[in-house]
C-alpha cells in the first residue's frame, strides 16, 4: 500500500493511502445531505456494524488475552500489516467504504504510556466532552453515554468500553452550509501487554448501528461514520511512539479536502490528549492536601451572595510537580470523583 503525506503537526505526521483514494467524479451540484433536500444523496454510505466473529469474541474476553486467543493473530505474526494481513483485510478493509481513504498517523512525542492512557480515558459525559473539544475544531453540542459495558476499576483505572452518541457542529462560516454531524460509536480504551510483555495503551472508536438510535435527519443532523485506532508504545523513559489508523465516510456535499482535514486533526490529536492528562493531574494536585496552590475568591458580589471565582493560575513548580505524578495513582484516586457537567 502506498501513502502520501497529508500534514505534520506536533511531531506527528499524517498519511493518506493512494490506491484507495476517492476518485474524482463529475456530479451535478444538486441537493445533498448538507442541504435541506427532499432526495437523499446516492453517495451516502451505510453503517458498518461489527459483525466479525473475532471482534465479537474479543469483546467478551479480557483485552489482556486477545493476542493469545485470536488464532488469526498467530497466522499473520510474521506478515507486514501494510502487505494485506488477514486481520487488516477482515476487520478494517471490510468495514471501510470503497471510496474512503485510509489515514495513518505516526510520530514520537513527550510523555509516558500511562499519561496517554489517562488522557484517553473518557468514562463520563463531561470527560468525553472535554477530550473531543480538545481534539477537534468543532463545537461539541451534545454527548450521551448510552451504555457502559466496562468501567474503570481499582484493578484497571484506565479501562472503558461503552457506546456513545455525540453531535458536532462546525465553527465559523462553515456552519452555515454544513449541517451538524452526529456519531454513534463503540469506544474502548485501556492498557494491555504485547507479546514481549511490554505495556501499551490504546483507544478504539468504531461506528455502529442500533435500532434504538436511528438517524435524526428530521432534526437537522447528518449521521457520520468513522473508525479510528490509536496505539501508544514506549520509545524511551519520557517519550512514546504514536500509531494511529482509521477512516471516515464522506456524506453529502462536503468536499474531500474538508472532511480529510477535519478527520486528520482528530487523528493527530494524541499530544493534546496527553496534555489533558497533565490537566487532570493539576486538578488532582489542587484537591490534594499537598498542593501549595491557594484558591482565591473575590469578596465582591453583585446581586447574589455567590462568590465570584478568579482565574486560577498555577506556578511552574506546581506544573512540574503535577507532571511527575503517577498517572496510575491519579487514575485510582479519581475513581470516586465525579466531574461536574
Amino acid at each position: 500500500m502506498r501513502w502520501k503525506t497529508l500534514k505534520t503537526k506536533d511531531n506527528v505526521a499524517a498519511f493518506q493511502s493512494r490506491n484507495n483514494a476517492p476518485k474524482k467524479s463529475c456530479r451535478p451540484r444538486i441537493a445533498s445531505e448538507d442541504t435541506d433536500a427532499l432526495v437523499e444523496s446516492p453517495e451516502m454510505p451505510e453503517f458498518y456494524p461489527i459483525t466479525d466473529k473475532i471482534v465479537e469474541s474479543a469483546l467478551h474476553n479480557s483485552y489482556l488475552g486477545v493476542s493469545t486467543t485470536c488464532p488469526e493473530a498467530k497466522d499473520v505474526e510474521n506478515e507486514s500489516l501494510y502487505d494485506g494481513g488477514v486481520l487488516e483485510q477482515n476487520v478494517m478493509e471490510n468495514a471501510k467504504p470503497e471510496n474512503a481513504s485510509m489515514i495513518f498517523c505516526t510520530g514520537s512525542i513527550p510523555g509516558t504510556v500511562e499519561d496517554a492512557a489517562l488522557g484517553f480515558l473518557a468514562d463520563t459525559e463531561a470527560r468525553t466532552r472535554k477530550r473531543v473539544s480538545k481534539c477537534t475544531e468543532a463545537t461539541v453540542s451534545d454527548v450521551k453515554i448510552l451504555t457502559s459495558i466496562q468501567e474503570p476499576s481499582f484493578e484497571d483505572p484506565f479501562r472503558f468500553l461503552g457506546v456513545k452518541w455525540l453531535t458536532l457542529s462546525a465553527l465559523g462560516a462553515v456552519k452555515y452550509f454544513v449541517k451538524p454531524r452526529d456519531f454513534l460509536i463503540l469506544e474502548s480504551s485501556g492498557m494491555a501487554l504485547d507479546s514481549n510483555g511490554e505495556r501499551f495503551c490504546y483507544l478504539l472508536a468504531h461506528s455502529i448501528v442500533l435500532d434504538e438510535v436511528p438517524e435524526f435527519g428530521r432534526f437537522g443532523l447528518t449521521r457520520q461514520t468513522m473508525s479510528a485506532c490509536h496505539i501508544i508504545r514506549p520509545r524511551n523513559v519520557n517519550e512514546v511512539e504514536v500509531f494511529s489508523r482509521g477512516f471516515t465516510g464522506s456524506v453529502g456535499g462536503i468536499t474531500e479536502r474538508l472532511y480529510l482535514n477535519l478527520y486528520c486533526d482528530g487523528m493527530m490529536a494524541v499530544p493534546k490528549m496527553i496534555e489533558e492528562a497533565y490537566s487532570r493531574k493539576l486538578v488532582w494536585l489542587l484537591h490534594s492536601a499537598e498542593s501549595a496552590v491557594k484558591r482565591i475568591l473575590s469578596p465582591e458580589v453583585s446581586g447574589s451572595k455567590k462568590p465570584i471565582e478568579v482565574t486560577l493560575k498555577f506556578c511552574l513548580k506546581c506544573h512540574l510537580e503535577a507532571k511527575s505524578l503517577s498517572a496510575w495513582e491519579v487514575g485510582l484516586n479519581s475513581l470516586s470523583v465525579t466531574e461536574p457537567e
